[in-house]
This record gives C-alpha cells, structure tokens and sequence, in this order.
C-alpha cells in the first residue's frame, strides 16, 4: 500500500468531499477505517480521491431505508470527513484503502455534478469544550479510562487500552476511541458523532459503558474509585 506524504490543513480543504454511505458503519476522528472499493461507482470515487484532496466522507444512511426523492438512500447529516492514509489498487480494479478520520462534518448541500457518486458541501466541526463544564473532566475521563480497562483487558487491544491509561490524551478523543471500540449499534454509535459537546459525549460514553460493563460481568469505573487506579 502507499501512503500520502502530507498532512491534511483544515484550511486549504476545498469545501467538498465525496460522500460515502455504508450502512452499519460510522467513522471517528482519529480512527482508521479499512475498506475494499468494488463497485464501479466507489472505484471511480477512490481514483478521483486520490487525484484530489484524498478525502471522502463517511456517512450512515437513515435507519428504516428511508429514502430520498431522487431513490438515494437518505442520510445523517453529520459524516466523519476521513483521509486516504493507505490505499492498493488491485489488478481487477478494485481498491483496498484505509481511511482515517480526521473531523466531524456536516454536510450543507449535495453537490450536482456528472460523478456516479454523491459529493456533499462541508463544514467541519472542532471538539467544544463548554468554559463552565458540568462535569469534572479529569474525574470523567479516569472514569471511561478505568472502566475500559476492566472490559478489555482479556482481549487483543489491552495494550492500546494500556497506552491510553498512560497517556494525557483529551477527554472527546478518548471518547471517539471508546465509541468505536465497544459494540454498540450503528444509530447509537451516530448518536456520539453527533455531539459536538464534548461534556455531553462523555455522558453518552459513561452511560455506554455501564451497559457494556453490565452485559459482560465487569464493574465499571468511577470517580469514586481514583485511588484504586491501576494497571493491573
């Protein structure tokens, strides 16, 4: 796979983003998302892409096949921008790819045009972090720390857990982390992208923790338990 040689800068974005609607699937910041591009319309996409900006926009289709008047499937208006960050173009045509999200974006308008794939008008959106927070951040965020340790420590990715617990890593990027590792529906997982709110988020993240906590046995963290935080 190759790999681009520069770093995405939210000011030169054009504005414009090929739309990608994948039901059951919603793309975070800062997550990688592998694809395999083999309809002619996602291959011609996936070349252009890679010719322009490299960018294309993740979006979860309405629940329910809801449709629009031009028979497109409908979608959430709030997408996960991502970069190609990988991508193989196989003998057959068909695209490997690996795209890594890089912000929220809400898209404005479609735009018309004679490309077989959606493009959409975007506007990006940054973490908000409220001046007067309800919420003690440093508290919430070893609360989510420690209660995915507990959850995934018997599972390939305690060692990212691991890391994460080391780290300083912000309060809405843990939970973007979180959002994409537990196993939650594509609808609740849109609900997260959604908030923009960062205090909001790690709300819907701790109330999606304890019942991933619940359902696999494990207490979940708290603020209450800071002294007992550990590794191990």
């Amino acid at each position: 796979m190759t790999t681009p040689s520069t770093v995405f800068d939210p000011a030169r974005f054009s504005g414009c983003a090929p739309l990608f609607p994948l039901p059951n699937t919603v793309l975070f910041p800062q997550m990688s998302l592998p694809l395999h591009l083999f309809e002619p319309r996602y291959r011609q996409m996936a070349e252009d892409a890679l010719r322009g900006e490299r960018l294309i926009a993740m979006a979860l289709p309405l629940p329910d096949g809801e449709m629009e008047a031009d028979d497109r499937p409908a979608i959430h208006e709030m997408t996960c921008l991502g970069e190609i960050a990988a991508e193989e173009k196989l003998p057959n045509g068909r695209y490997n790819i690996i795209l890594r999200g890089l912000f929220r974006a809400v898209v404005i308008e479609e735009v018309p045009g004679d490309t077989p794939y959606r493009v959409g008008r975007l506007e990006l959106y940054k973490d908000f972090y409220p001046r007067d927070g309800l919420i003690d951040r440093d508290a919430r965020r070893h609360e989510l720390l420690l209660g995915l340790h507990r959850l995934f420590q018997q599972t390939d990715v305690r060692s990212l857990v691991a890391t994460l617990m080391q780290s300083a890593i912000p309060l809405g990027i843990l939970c973007d982390i979180m959002a994409a590792l537990l196993r939650t529906d594509a609808e609740t997982k849109q609900q997260i992208l959604e908030e923009v709110d960062v205090d909001q988020r790690s709300e819907l993240m701790a109330m999606q923790l304890k019942r991933a906590c619940l359902a696999a046995g494990v207490p979940a963290g708290s603020a209450a338990s800071k002294a007992q935080f550990s590794l191990n």
